[in-house]
């Protein structure tokens, strides 16, 4: 995965070795809590980002005219940076967008205490 990072000249070569490495979990992380509905707010925010630094990089590759693999679903796809990359990952950074947007915003103070009820469901208020 370093040597399909470093096919793009994008960075220098230790920071290549580091995205190789932590990258892979940065996604399967994302992805996990998309698909456990846990912080989707945050997570779409990862999301859409890492769509948006591969659009950056699909972009210039494209642009110096690099005819590289994209690394996407593994090294081992054979998957070529084209315009067909292109429209994917737009594609997925819409749909983090579209999660962000629909996504509930999370509570950011505790709820209100509730008020106490009998045993039978009532609300009990204070008599005086």
């Amino acid at each position: 995965f370093a040597e399909a990072i470093a096919n793009f000249q994008m960075l220098p070569a230790q920071p290549n070795q580091i995205m190789a490495v932590v990258l892979p979990w940065v996604e399967v992380t994302a992805g996990l809590l998309l698909v456990c509905g846990l912080w989707v707010r945050a997570a779409s925010i990862l999301s859409a980002l890492m769509f948006s630094a591969f659009l950056v990089a699909i972009s210039a590759a494209l642009w110096r005219g690099l005819d590289i693999e994209c690394g996407c679903f593994g090294t081992g796809s054979a998957a070529r940076v084209g315009l067909e990359a292109l429209a994917f990952d737009i594609a997925w950074l819409l749909a983090s967008v579209a999660v962000l947007w629909l996504s509930p915003e999370e509570e950011a103070a505790a709820p209100a205490p509730s008020q106490p009820r009998s045993a039978a469901g009532a609300t009990v208020t204070a008599q005086t």
